[in-house]
């Protein structure tokens, strides 16, 4: 199963046309309503009420917090698989 679609765009995640870097274009599986939890991200409102998630046709946009671009994430093997094949295809 292929999540990238195998050119260089696909593997961006910070979302087209956007001037920061908080926002996240992902693949739908990274959202919370699939059981992924990812630190300083479990919610999809914020405590101010403005929305840290929001779900798109096979993506999620993650508008991250600014405690740096490190998260822990788990929950959902797809994230898992993801990122492994995300790492071997550098190395192929």
């Amino acid at each position: 199963m292929t999540h990238l679609l195998g050119d260089i765009q696909a593997r961006i995640l910070s979302t087209q046309g956007q001037r920061k870097r908080s926002g996240w274009k992902l693949p739908n599986f990274f959202h919370p309503s699939m059981g992924t939890k990812m630190s300083y991200h479990e919610n999809i409102l914020s405590k101010s009420g403005k929305r840290v998630w929001e779900n798109a046709i096979n993506i999620c946009i993650l508008n991250s917090v600014g405690r740096g671009q490190e998260f822990i994430i788990e929950g959902n093997k797809e994230v898992e698989n993801w990122a492994k094949e995300l790492i071997q295809r550098q190395f192929t």
